[in-house]
């Protein structure tokens, strides 16, 4: 996952914190699974943000 390498690559601790923030920072727009016009689910959303998070957490996907 490249967030984890960017923060390895600065010396970063990589915590849940942090990946949480990145999270916010590039996902607030992710495509919802309603379709067109609708609004994603709340248990959609909480999966892309959780499946997001391991990956920077443990740098795989």
């Amino acid at each position: 996952m490249q967030i984890n390498k960017l923060y390895r690559g600065q010396g970063q601790e990589i915590t849940e914190e942090r990946c949480e923030e990145a999270n916010l920072a590039l996902n607030d727009d992710i495509p919802t699974n309603r379709g067109w016009g609708r609004e994603s689910t709340e248990e959609w959303e909480n999966l892309v943000k959780g499946t997001f998070i391991n990956a920077c957490v443990s740098g795989e996907y």
